[in-house]
């Protein structure tokens, strides 16, 4: 039985009361009720219990369907009979209480579910429903780590029991599957980037797991209105004019793709795609040259130079477009992300043209490609442009990432 059309972020006091109106909700496999969670209680043996109950709700939804848990809502129901709802009784402390399982679960889950989404709800006086929605694993199973005890569970039906080896087995050959078909999606955008006559390039690819449920609405005007507001240009506007080109850029000239890579080059210099199954590709010219050579000059016995902010700051801000899109439209936020760099043969990276150049080798190689990373709800874009600015370095044979954006703290990663 699915949960409620109605999204939980639009709940009401209102619609608490239709729980128990005749006839009264009942719990399913995706949603169940809980009258409290002591898990603030002053009880050691009633906190611990309350603690291993939490995180068995958890993972167990998360290892099955997904689903919902509301508590304070009180149930009841008859022997051989799924439990109903029979009266809103709210909790106090709610944000403490919400507090708490935030920090039980990232503490006490192997792997923790996709991002949990909390609603609170003020029923009368200081009490409150808290509905805790639980996306389900679309990656990897999340195994309860608490008091030296390691086990897996699922929710079936309305019990949340012990899984089975077998089971085990095959929902982890189901999420290799998954990750599989990433990965081949990936492969498939980096054999297509390569063969673009946008040449020498940067690139960032990102692939949502679980891409049949992460449909995006490709709208134009949306599309362009997230590009206008990303979080990464607001948090740093003010180097919008250094000439960079970032998604931002061509967010005038945006016209998103439905049915795979678009070959169209925007302001002849880059491709901007973002597909309805939550793929996002970015892809943009680096503008080289030596004092003489001409941009686009790809001559292979001719030395090159490359601005490193030139390929730091596409990917950067690739990465912000694509936390930005899955926060945007709720889609799942594990996702293989992927960035190199294209026909850098004989190319020597430089720190800019403001900075002196640095003692920095010639890439021999034609391709610079950085590692695939599978991201979990929890990804953040700095952390993640630090990963491949470390493997850049590398390529570099530089001890550390050559003059990262000033906004970025290497040291703190």
């Amino acid at each position: 039985m699915p949960l409620p059309s109605k999204p939980f972020a639009d709940w009401t006091k209102e619609d608490l009361g239709d729980l128990i109106a005749d006839p009264p909700a009942v719990e399913t496999a995706r949603l169940d009720f809980k009258a409290d969670c002591k898990v603030l209680s002053e009880d050691k043996k009633e906190k611990e219990k309350a603690r291993r109950d939490i995180l068995v709700d958890v993972s167990a939804m998360a290892n099955g369907a997904g689903g919902a848990l509301l508590i304070g809502v009180r149930q009841s129901g008859k022997p051989g009979a799924p439990p109903f709802a029979e009266k809103i009784e709210g909790v106090e402390d709610v944000e403490r209480l919400k507090q708490t399982i935030k920090d039980l679960v990232n503490t006490h889950l192997d792997v923790r579910p996709g991002s949990l989404e909390y609603r609170v709800i003020l029923y009368e006086d200081d009490l409150s429903v808290l509905i805790v929605e639980v996306p389900a694993n679309t990656y990897c199973l999340s195994m309860i780590t608490h008091n030296q005890c390691n086990q897996f569970r699922i929710r079936r039906g309305t019990d949340n029991r012990f899984m089975t080896t077998d089971e085990i087995e095959y929902k982890f050959g189901q999420f290799a599957k998954v990750r599989d078909s990433a990965s081949d999606e990936l492969e498939k955008i980096r054999s297509q980037l390569q063969r673009s006559e946008i040449r020498p390039m940067v690139w960032f690819a990102g692939v949502p797991i679980g891409r049949a449920r992460d449909h995006v609405p490709v709208h134009v005007r949306g599309m362009r209105d997230i590009l206008k507001k990303s979080s990464y240009f607001i948090k740093h506007g003010d180097r919008r004019s250094r000439g960079c080109h970032t998604p931002f850029t061509f967010a005038d000239a945006l016209a998103p793709s439905i049915r795979g890579l678009m070959t169209r080059k925007y302001k002849n210099s880059s491709i901007l795609e973002i597909r309805r199954d939550g793929v996002v590709v970015f892809g943009t010219q680096l503008p080289v040259g030596n004092g003489s050579e001409r941009l686009g000059n790809t001559h292979p016995k001719v030395e090159r130079e490359v601005a490193v902010l030139w390929i730091y700051e596409p990917i950067l801000s690739g990465l912000h477009l694509l936390a930005d899109i899955q926060d945007r439209f709720s889609i799942g936020k594990v996702a293989l992300v992927q960035a190199g760099l294209i026909d850098v043969q004989n190319t020597r990276i430089v720190r800019d043209d403001r900075y002196d150049n640095f003692d920095a080798p010639i890439l021999q190689d034609r391709e610079v490609i950085l590692d695939a990373i599978l991201l979990d709800e929890h990804w953040n874009p700095k952390k993640i442009f630090l990963e491949w600015a470390t493997q850049l370095a590398n390529e570099l044979e530089q001890e550390e990432p050559p003059l990262c954006p000033p906004w970025i703290d290497v040291q703190k990663g």
